[in-house]
């Protein structure tokens, strides 16, 4: 369940253009490309989801 929602969520950040953080340097470079904290948190969760069952 929450895997799926942090799935999507990271999906839609890739229509963001970065604000903060190390990505704010490239500005409308980063547009189009999704965060890389909520792909990493999306791949927590679906592995931690699998593992408990």
């Amino acid at each position: 369940m929450f895997a799926d929602a942090a799935t999507r969520a990271a999906a839609d950040t890739d229509r963001l253009t970065p604000a903060r953080g190390r990505a704010a340097r490239m500005g409308a470079l980063g547009y189009g490309h999704p965060d890389a904290g909520a792909v990493s948190l999306t791949l927590i969760l679906t592995a931690a989801g699998e593992t408990l069952g």
